[in-house]
């Protein structure tokens, strides 16, 4: 058995993890969980083996690189998907 992606089990397809996320777009992982303005990316948690696990589905994606327009946070963009398309509301990359 895969012990790996069981915290995935209950996750949308197309999640990712939020430290893959934070790499993607070359940022710290503090500013996806910073508070702005009063305003902070949502973010999915699942707990595994006692350990919190952060994830963004496709829309937390969204979302966060809207936010981080929003607020003047210097980020790349994915510029494709694992299709070769660029599309904004698909995932980045699927685990």
């Amino acid at each position: 058995m895969n012990y790996y992606n069981l915290p995935l089990a209950r996750l949308t397809i197309g999640t990712v993890s939020l430290s893959q996320f934070a790499w993607v777009c070359k940022v710290p992982s503090s500013a996806i969980t910073q508070v702005i303005d009063g305003e902070r990316i949502e973010i999915a948690e699942t707990v595994w083996r006692g350990r919190v696990c952060r994830y963004l589905t496709p829309e937390q994606q969204c979302l966060a690189l809207a936010f981080w327009d929003r607020h003047n946070v210097r980020h790349r963009k994915p510029a494709r998907n694992n299709d070769g398309q660029s599309n904004p509301k698909r995932p980045l990359y699927q685990i």
